[in-house]
């Protein structure tokens, strides 16, 4: 009996040191933290019922079974998320694209990976294929969310627009599309996680285009954990947990469910940047990505 109970003790260390975590660890208590959801497209939904699901809530769920640490969730919108890790009054969020300014309070730890790019109007798209010819229409104007960042390369651009009174702000996304579809705005800025929400409607859907700009911006997705609130050890049992869900297959499995597996791989971070796109457009209805069901 002592050598099978010496077995088990064996495997269990094994199986925790393959995730990245070792026996000690698992025991230690971790938590509760504070997890900050925002609803958006594919990364995080409540169906009709009201239960939660995406992308992100099952990575949190994942990460929380590998570490052993206790989340406690919230929805917030971004600019909320943000303005509370300025503070020190939130822990970790999911999703998060760093910034200079970000990374003074928090932690990222890349896991998805994507290219903004814009949806406009097939008239609208027809005569701005391009940032430049966008801009020089002065009467073209773009709908944003509040506090969110698009990568440095938009932006930048968004700070041009904004002084020029061409930005339509919205305070999530679904307002943001709301916005759009309603003429109240020219384009939309988007992922490929937030494309399926402007697809639901077969009606309006194929009246819109997507146009890349040439760019060579990757928007990283990363889970954010504050650097005062979480102490580093708890921060080091999250971020080899994420890397062993990463290594053995377990992001791209969970995109996989709610993108397609066709295109999994291609939004999963690997330190590698993409081969730069060239500008194109291609209707709404052609994307291979599932609708999440909300």
């Amino acid at each position: 009996m002592q050598v099978a109970l010496q077995s088990v003790a064996a495997a269990t260390a094994a199986l925790l040191f393959s995730i990245g975590i070792n026996a000690k660890e698992a025991d230690l208590p971790c938590g509760a933290y504070r997890l900050a959801y925002y609803e958006l497209g594919t990364l995080y939904f409540t169906d009709r019922q009201g239960n939660p699901g995406g992308v992100d809530y099952e990575v949190a769920q994942e990460l929380s079974k590998r570490t052993g640490c206790k989340f406690l969730a919230v929805l917030e919108s971004r600019v909320r998320t943000w303005e509370q890790f300025s503070r020190n009054a939130l822990d970790l969020t999911l999703s998060a694209i760093p910034s200079r300014e970000r990374e003074k309070t928090a932690e990222f730890v890349p896991y998805l990976k994507g290219r903004t790019f814009v949806v406009a109007r097939a008239d609208v798209a027809e005569r701005a294929r391009t940032l430049q010819s966008f801009s020089a229409d002065q009467k073209l104007t773009v709908a944003v969310v509040k506090g969110f960042s698009y990568g440095p390369y938009f932006d930048a651009w968004l700070q041009q627009m904004r002084q020029q009174r061409r930005i339509v702000e919205a305070s999530d996304f679904n307002i943001a599309v709301k916005l759009f579809e309603h003429g109240r705005a020219d384009a939309i800025l988007v992922n490929p996680f937030s494309l399926p929400v402007l697809g639901r409607n077969e009606n309006t859907a194929s009246q819109y285009r997507i146009v890349y700009w040439q760019n060579d911006d990757i928007a990283v997705g990363a889970l954010a954990m504050s650097r005062t609130r979480i102490p580093e050890s708890d921060r080091k049992r999250l971020r080899d947990a994420l890397a062993s869900m990463l290594r053995d297959g377990t992001i791209e499995s969970i995109v996989g469910r709610h993108m397609g597996e066709a295109v999994a791989r291609e939004l999963i971070f690997n330190g590698n940047d993409i081969q730069r796109r060239k500008p194109t457009e291609r209707k709404l209805k052609q994307v291979d990505a599932k609708p999440a069901s909300q």
